[in-house]
Formats: C-alpha cells, sequence, structure tokens
C-alpha cells in the first residue's frame, strides 16, 4: 500500500506520484518507510558519533523495523491506558541530558546539528523513551513483590560469597 498524490486534471495513474509506503501495520497503526528511513538514519548517526560498529544494512533495516512496530505497539497500549507525554516533560529530559553534558539546550542543540542529528527525531526518541518508562511505571512496578525473606537471602549470599573471596585471598 503506497500513499499517492494524484493530479486532480487527468485520471490517468502514471500521474500519480507515491510519497510514501506502508511498511508495517501495526493493529490500528502503521509504520511507513520514511518512519524507517528516518529512524535507519538516526541509528547511523549514533552509531557513528559513538564509533559503533553496526550490522549489514539488511539486518539493520530489520531490527530498526522490529523497534518501530515495538514502539507502535507501546505507542498504542499507552493511549488506551490513558498514558501521553507532553511537550514540557519531553522538554525536562532534554535539558537533564544537556546539564549531564555540562551544556545548556542551546548548546546541546547545536552540538547535536554539528552532528548532523536531527533534532525532531531525536525528541521523538526521548518522548519513545520517556512513554516506555511511564509504562513500565504503571503495569510492571505494581506487579513486583520482593518479600523480606527473599531480601534476607539475598544479603545472606552477599555475606557468604564476600567470606569466601577473602578466606582464598593469599
Amino acid at each position: 500500500p503506497t500513499l499517492a498524490q494524484t493530479d486532480s486534471s487527468t485520471d490517468n495513474a502514471a500521474d500519480d506520484v507515491v510519497l510514501d509506503s506502508i511498511r508495517a501495520v501495526v493493529n490500528d497503526g502503521v509504520v511507513l518507510d520514511s518512519d524507517l528511513s528516518s529512524a535507519i538514519t538516526f541509528f547511523k548517526q549514533q552509531a557513528r558519533s559513538n564509533r559503533q560498529n553496526l550490522p549489514p544494512d539488511d539486518v539493520l533495516a530489520d531490527r530498526v523495523l522490529e523497534e518501530l512496530i515495538n514502539q507502535e505497539i507501546r505507542r498504542q497500549r499507552a493511549r488506551n491506558t490513558g498514558i501521553s507525554i507532553d511537550a514540557s516533560s519531553i522538554n525536562r529530559a532534554i535539558e537533564q541530558i544537556a546539564r549531564n553534558n555540562n551544556m545548556d539546550t542551546l548548546q546541546f542543540r547545536e552540538t547535536l546539528a554539528g552532528q548532523s542529528f536531527d533534532y525532531d527525531l531525536f525528541r521523538k526518541n526521548i518522548e519513545q523513551e520517556l512513554l516506555l518508562q511511564r509504562l513500565i511505571e504503571r503495569e510492571v512496578q505494581p506487579r513486583i513483590r520482593v518479600t523480606q525473606q527473599e531480601i534476607d537471602d539475598y544479603v545472606d549470599a552477599i555475606r557468604n560469597d564476600v567470606e569466601e573471596q577473602q578466606r582464598y585471598r593469599i
């Protein structure tokens, strides 16, 4: 399936211009080819700035598509449970990232631009991270139960490991 723009002056299919194509249908949402292309570019830029090696392009495309599908599932789940991320939350997260890098937000944005990062795509990624964090807070954390006995057992295990290491120290 493609999204096309038709010249209204003719009905000739040859005049259709493909604007985008649907790469994946995810429940009631889609992942577009343009989404995949932008995300691949972003991951390549991140890898280059971190001096990381990447898999071959076809493997990278499959992995990025899988991540985009997961993001769409999380977005839908968040929407269905009433979770949303507002612009001020994203701004605060970016301000914190800038402070952690000893910059203000303007310097940070300029640094991103200097490394050829798309700021809007960076914001979108931050939004996805915040969304995942809130989903975990709402759906996973309430299900985690650690008993006092489990804590005591863990502390005892650590003490035993330390004692054993001290016995063998020469």
